[in-house]
């Protein structure tokens, strides 16, 4: 933690609002979740990814992100998921059971 950002839910905001500047910006979801019983804040928006990349005239993919973000032991954890259209749906699975599965151990 820092001044800018001191906790999870603040971390998590920050990240919204870069995320808000970018082309087709759209929130889907803010959330809580609980990890390794700890309360998380997560978000899952998509936007257009504009990086000036030669595509061969193709329109730039549209990303999904899904941003989880918990305090524990004095610092801000974050589990993330950078997804596209086509391969959400079995990317978030594999990504839901790594978050059912999280253990911290000390």
């Amino acid at each position: 933690p820092d001044e800018y950002s001191p906790d999870a839910e603040t971390t998590l905001e920050t990240w919204l609002t870069k995320a808000s500047w970018s082309s087709g910006f759209e929130l889907w979801e803010k959330s809580e979740i609980t990890i390794d019983n700890i309360t998380a804040k997560q978000a899952i928006y998509s936007e257009t990814n504009i990086l000036p990349i030669d595509r061969g005239g193709k329109e730039p993919p549209g990303e999904i992100w899904r941003r989880v973000h918990f305090d524990y032991n004095g610092m801000i954890w974050t589990i993330t998921l950078n997804s596209n259209y086509y391969t959400y749906d079995s990317d978030n699975e594999i990504f839901e059971h790594v978050l059912q599965t999280f253990q911290i151990l000390d």
